[in-house]
């Protein structure tokens, strides 16, 4: 079975000469590509400037839409959170975003949520939870485990299976 090299590349690995570099299956290689992608703001990809996850130019809006000043609160105003037609474009963006890009893997479904946590953090910490469920062209096998991912926002800190 073929082996990957890691995202991003270990330039320091080759640097060392002693050290091998760390290669990846197919199914794990697979995972790192669309975390990748999810992670990737729009333009930020200097060969094509329309790929990455829309919904990084977004975040304000998404995130700290509650900080406004209490007299530039509309009462009927939602922020993209509480909207599901917002979350609806961000899990379609998403999934359009890892079918065209992750060309290895036919994806069947995609979740895509926001929550709220709670605890000792500010009552402005958000989490992104993903999932990602697909067929391996190649091999004809599902994607097992399905990625899982979970994005604590401000600060900053990514989770996955």
């Amino acid at each position: 079975m073929p082996e990957y090299f890691p995202t991003p590349f270990p330039f320091h690995d080759i640097m060392k000469k002693s050290r091998k570099i760390r290669k990846l299956n197919l199914e794990d290689s697979i995972r790192a590509n669309i975390c990748s992608l999810v992670l990737m703001r729009m333009g930020e990809f200097a060969y094509d400037r329309k790929m990455g996850f829309e919904m990084w130019d977004f975040d304000r809006q998404v995130f700290y839409h509650e900080r406004e000043p209490y007299y530039e609160k509309k009462k009927t105003k939602k922020g993209p959170l509480e909207n599901a037609t917002a979350r609806k474009h961000f899990k379609d963006s998403l999934k359009r975003l890892i079918s065209e890009n992750e060309i290895r893997l036919n994806v069947s479904s995609v979740f895509f949520g926001f929550e709220k946590v709670s605890g000792n953090m500010s009552v402005y910490q958000r989490k992104i939870i993903i999932e990602v469920h697909g067929q391996i062209k190649s091999t004809g096998k599902r994607l097992d485990p399905p990625l899982k991912m979970s994005i604590l926002y401000t600060p900053f800190q990514v989770e996955t299976n």
